[in-house]
């Protein structure tokens, strides 16, 4: 049985996750390479050590042994793993830098364990939300998207296939998950935004231009954007 304190900073993680937006692929890059340069900047000019400059938390300072006693000491410990992730989603928000996937995968063992199968799915859900699209390398971040298959959770859809020109295309998200899609921009490069559900867009493929029309004008699309692949799946 879990304890109250555990409960509440899950639930407190799951609804820090629901109500933060999710960051495109330029806002998180953007974040990232500001945080970078300022953070080397410390290194090179201040000369403060790469920890100290990336706030690198104490716990990972250890000798390997210290480390790997701390883990398990922590492991099972599912209060501290809901306030770890949430620090780490939190610096993510601020900085662009991805989470490291072993704590939410801890928690979702946890939660396994306990046969919390509903909570397991809600943080998943919440968790895939955010990185779901973004795990296309890292065998952690893969884990945590087929665990969260097998509740049930439908991922960020990740088909791609190409436009026509004067293709006429009309993309709407239903669900409750945020749709990325994908352009190749002249003067962006490659590029991505979301789709919140309820929302939509219709544009026109045409040999140099793009016609754009939204429901949602908060919809940050640069004007020369021009269509190539679109990333889509419903």
């Amino acid at each position: 049985m879990m304890g109250t304190e555990a409960i509440h900073n899950l639930d407190s993680l799951i609804r820090l996750f629901d109500r933060a937006n999710v960051l495109t692929d330029q806002q998180r890059e953007r974040l990232y390479r500001k945080y970078e340069d300022e953070r080397w900047n410390r290194v090179w000019n201040d000369k403060v050590s790469y920890q100290d400059a990336f706030d690198v938390e104490d716990f990972y300072r250890q000798d390997a042994a210290s480390f790997r006693s701390f883990l398990k000491d922590t492991d099972q410990n599912l209060a501290w793993q809901c306030q770890k992730v949430s620090a780490d989603f939190r610096k993510y928000l601020e900085t662009g830098e991805m989470p490291p996937p072993y704590f939410p995968m801890r928690i979702a063992i946890i939660l396994r364990k306990a046969k919390e199968h509903e909570r397991e799915k809600r943080f998943l859900a919440a968790w895939v939300r955010h990185f779901g699209h973004l795990a296309n390398g890292n065998k952690g971040d893969l884990e945590l998207v087929k665990r969260a298959q097998k509740l049930g959770v439908r991922p960020v859809p990740s088909q791609q296939h190409r436009t026509t020109i004067g293709d006429v295309v009309s993309v709407r998200n239903d669900h409750d998950f945020t749709l990325i899609v994908k352009f190749n921009c002249g003067s962006y490069g490659s590029f991505r935004f979301p789709l919140p559900a309820g929302h939509s867009f219709m544009y026109t493929a045409g040999e140099k231009d793009v016609d754009f029309r939204f429901s949602d004008s908060a919809l940050d699309i640069p004007k020369d954007a021009k269509v190539i692949p679109i990333k889509q799946d419903n």
